[in-house]
């Protein structure tokens, strides 16, 4: 087995270089890059992300939409007593948290559902990191004539979607499935396309 030398590295590197520099004029430089649901993500600034795994490179596609949300709760007292009193107080050492965290890509190649569990501080930062800078990549396409015109997502919405989707947002926060905070964020965003 022949081991590189110096000359194969640096060409090795050179030609690397090069190809992120063709990467960043096409898809524009790298705005958030976290890892979440086995998978690692990486949102660019012209609208488009990279999803590969732990150990592959994954391809460039075109971001269409993406939605980070939550189902967290407790355990109940009672479940974790006799949790408890079955394996002498061992299960306390755990979380009192259960749920899952959820994030949703859409391309325009495919659809991601990616979900981790349980909820943590760290898995639920990573995820609505992605989703605040895939939404601000799309929002700045969209202001460029990347994306669909205001004009055009106004009249394609219509009053009428516009009051359904507000409707399933309360539907939503009645059930708690979404706090306040994203409650109004979302629903900020569907007024602003009126």
């Amino acid at each position: 087995m022949k081991w590189p030398n110096k000359e194969d590295r640096a060409k090795k590197q050179v030609a690397s270089a090069a190809r992120r520099q063709q990467e960043i004029a096409k898809f524009g430089r790298e705005v958030a890059r976290e890892a979440f649901g086995g998978k690692v993500i990486a949102v660019h600034e012209r609208g488009f992300v990279k999803i590969g795994g732990v150990f592959q490179e994954g391809t460039f596609e075109r971001l269409v939409a993406i939605e980070a949300s939550a189902d967290v709760g407790k355990k109940s007292g009672l479940g974790r007593g006799v949790a408890a009193a079955m394996t002498m107080g061992v299960n306390l050492l755990g979380s009192n948290k259960r749920g899952d965290v959820y994030l949703t890509l859409v391309t325009d190649s495919q659809t991601y559902a990616l979900r981790e569990a349980p909820p943590t501080a760290g898995n639920m930062t990573r995820s609505k990191k992605l989703e605040a800078a895939g939404n601000s990549v799309l929002r700045a396409g969209a202001g460029t004539g990347n994306r669909v015109s205001s004009g055009a997502r106004k009249a394609s919405s219509g009053g009428t979607g516009v009051r359904e989707r507000m409707n399933e947002l309360k539907k939503l926060l009645a059930e708690g499935l979404i706090t306040e905070d994203e409650f109004e964020q979302k629903r900020k965003s569907l007024l602003n396309e009126l």
